[in-house]
């Protein structure tokens, strides 16, 4: 699966752009209509459900492409899923396709985890950081944005069906 997302990286604009300058190449505009339509045969044939459609929404956001996540999940109204740690990443890719999902309606989330690295204190300037360390639990919930904070902004978007 990881080739896959790598293909679907490669799609990206940014991407695009810098292999077109550095080396010279370029890639087919009919790999997005290829990848496009594997997106939507095997989430058909998935033994797995819940492990696939994540895995799909990972390489859809190797794109970074709206439109493209748009086609792809146009005839998707509801998302089930059970039993998933989402990781950082995970919360990332879930959000960028919940966002740009035309005719999502409803999401269901069952016994799900939503883990988050603590990247703060490393990023925080030294007074906060101070401020972490002296008072952790009294303020951490002002230095740290919940794990739900991405999907949540997603679920604000004024073009969201979802309520």
């Amino acid at each position: 699966m990881l080739t896959v997302r790598f293909l679907f990286g490669l799609l990206n604009e940014e991407r695009m752009k810098g292999m077109r300058e550095k080396f010279g190449w370029t890639i087919s505009p009919h790999i997005k209509t290829d990848l496009w339509e594997w997106v939507k045969a095997t989430k058909q044939k998935a033994n797995y459900p819940n492990w696939h459609q994540l895995e799909a929404f990972h390489c859809l956001y190797e794109t970074q492409d709206e439109n493209l996540v748009k086609r792809a999940l146009d005839d998707l109204t509801e998302l089930t899923m059970e039993r998933i740690k989402f990781t950082p990443m995970d919360q990332l890719a879930l959000s960028f396709c919940v966002k740009n999902c035309p005719n999502l309606e409803t999401i269901s989330l069952y016994r799900c985890l939503f883990l988050f690295e603590d990247h703060e204190k490393e990023v925080l300037p030294a007074p906060l950081r101070k401020l972490h360390h002296k008072n952790v639990g009294q303020h951490e919930d002002a230095l740290k944005p919940s794990p739900l904070y991405l999907l949540c902004q997603a679920l604000k978007e004024p073009k969201s069906k979802l309520r």
